[in-house]
């Protein structure tokens, strides 16, 4: 398995490198969103009032601001497999200019690079933006469980 995946790193070409290293950090971030989130929820139950207004200023926006990185990553990468693409495709070229079209397993190995970089974008991109969704949602959930605690009203009409 192992030889496998280092065939499909090798086949990519350069542009691998910055395209596992943006998919990591969108990961790292989303992991540390992620048990962040737990953290506040089970804090948000067990103790009681916070201000709404001041845990959403203080506390979630730096966290909200973490999940536009995560976008970040997720938009960069399927512009890392074009350039990937654009790269495999003056591969092929300059095969096709050196050899004319008698190599074709050359130009099948430059058009590979071209299409696993594409693919490799996209499949670091779609659960980066699914999960940054996801997290978003459930950061917004903790204002609403702050707000919650905040109102005895609140508490009282739902007993």
């Amino acid at each position: 398995m192992l030889e496998g995946i280092y065939d499909i790193i090798i086949k990519t070409g350069w542009v691998f490198i910055p395209l596992f290293i943006t998919g990591m950090a969108g990961w790292y971030l989303c992991f540390n969103v992620l048990f962040f989130y737990v953290e506040q929820k089970k804090m948000l139950q067990e103790s009681g009032t916070i201000a709404p207004d001041h845990y959403r200023r203080t506390i979630l926006a730096p966290w909200l601001a973490k999940i536009t990185s995560i976008r970040a990553f997720a938009n960069t990468s399927p512009l890392l497999g074009l350039l990937g693409t654009v790269s495999g495709m003056i591969n092929t070229f300059k095969v096709i200019s050196f050899y004319g079209n008698s190599n074709a397993i050359l130009m099948a190995d430059s058009i590979s690079e071209a299409l696993l970089t594409t693919q490799a974008g996209l499949i670091i991109a779609f659960p980066l933006l699914f999960t940054s969704v996801i997290l978003k949602a459930r950061l917004q959930n903790l204002v609403k469980l702050a707000e919650y605690n905040a109102s005895p009203q609140l508490k009282k009409m739902a007993t």
